[in-house]
């Protein structure tokens, strides 16, 4: 039986994850969440899974967490913490260890994006997506080691409401700086297609990126989403991109979102690649985003 170690096992893909592994038969999960609250509620929930609290930011906790384990996935919370430090102190630990026979890593990366387009000042921010993604995939290919990336380049739905909610709860009104064109994707199915990655043997993904879009016809920019809401709603969501506002609604979140968001639109303006990854490997079409919205109604609506 499998040892699958899942960090960040209570987020929108990690939590889907998990509840996608545990159905599994024959793996051996051990969960793990950075807080005490997070370890008990997934203790509740999980009662054959084995559950830790331990922290992506700690070496020492990195080297507990993956002990005698055979597969690891790994994510990160985007701007939080120094991660290609974390990056590096999970590549030792996993060449310590040598249990591991393969770590899934996910990423966010458009392919388009080269190490030049991204700016300086980004690469001097530990915590900057951009530049840590395409940092931590070259890291990993430098290391020798068994790994796979599922790198779904596109926005995930999951994040509107938080990233935009207020707005449309409050003045029917989807704000959000600098609009431009990508795929948006369920993050309900890049977990499912990171598990279909984690039972497989290990060779079968070995070495490989795998590009995750949403539906084919699932590409919007910013003023797109604001059609469809209303559309789907029933409501008239009107598009903003005022910065102002923007800022007004999110806090102090607004600015690191804002100068990443801005750079986005300045390599990939309109960016509508489609990989049919998620078909070929779950059997099914990608989830809609307008199915999505139906789901979710409740989190959009005054």
């Amino acid at each position: 039986m499998s040892k699958i170690v899942v960090f960040g096992a209570r987020g929108n893909i990690g939590g889907h994850l998990v509840e996608t592994l545990y159905r599994q038969n024959d793996v051996d999960l051990r969960l793990i969440s950075s807080h005490e609250d997070g370890v008990a509620d997934l203790s509740a929930r999980y009662p054959n899974a084995e559950v830790i609290q331990g922290n992506l930011d700690n070496a020492g906790s990195i080297r507990l967490a993956i002990q005698s384990a055979e597969r690891v996935f790994v994510m990160y919370p985007d701007f939080e913490f120094d991660e290609e430090a974390s990056t590096k102190a999970m590549i030792e630990a996993v060449r310590e260890e040598g249990s591991i026979k393969q770590v899934v890593r996910l990423l966010g990366v458009v392919p388009i994006v080269a190490e030049d387009d991204i700016p300086l000042s980004f690469r001097q921010q530990p915590s900057m997506p951009c530049w840590v993604h395409w940092r931590g995939r070259q890291l990993w290919q430098d290391s020798g080691l068994p790994v796979t990336f599922v790198n779904p380049w596109s926005w995930y739905m999951q994040s509107l409401p938080w990233l935009v909610g207020q707005g449309i709860v409050e003045e029917d009104v989807l704000c959000l700086p600098h609009s431009h064109t990508l795929p948006y994707i369920d993050t309900r199915d890049v977990a499912e297609v990171i598990a279909k990655v984690l039972v497989q043997d290990p060779e079968v993904f070995a070495g490989k990126e795998l590009g995750l879009t949403g539906h084919q016809d699932d590409c919007f920019d910013f003023s797109e989403i604001a059609d469809v809401m209303s559309e789907v709603l029933g409501r008239n969501i009107q598009y903003s991109g005022s910065l102002a506002k923007f800022e007004t609604f999110l806090g102090e979140g607004a600015d690191p979102l804002i100068k990443y968001v801005g750079w986005e639109k300045s390599v990939v303006d309109e960016y509508r690649i489609h990989t049919e990854t998620v078909k070929e490997l779950l059997g099914r079409e990608p989830r809609r985003f307008k199915d999505w919205i139906l789901e979710n109604r409740g989190l959009l609506t005054p």
